[in-house]
């Protein structure tokens, strides 16, 4: 399970990088696209950690 996590991190992390490299090459109107992009990928793998972990989505603080 924490290598599938980790595993996960990496690929976020890349796709982050490229969304950054993006954003420089097409300027600011991207960066609240991003933004977005970013908040939903973390948003989805905190709730994939949470069912790897057995916490029920109600006890989670954030």
């Amino acid at each position: 399970m924490v290598s599938r996590i980790l595993c996960s991190k990496e690929i976020i992390t890349r796709y982050l990088m490229r969304a950054c490299v993006t954003v420089r090459q097409n300027g600011d109107s991207y960066v609240q696209q991003v933004m977005q992009l970013v908040s939903q990928v973390y948003s989805k793998q905190q709730q994939l950690i949470d069912m790897n972990l057995g916490v029920p989505p109600h006890t989670r603080e954030g």
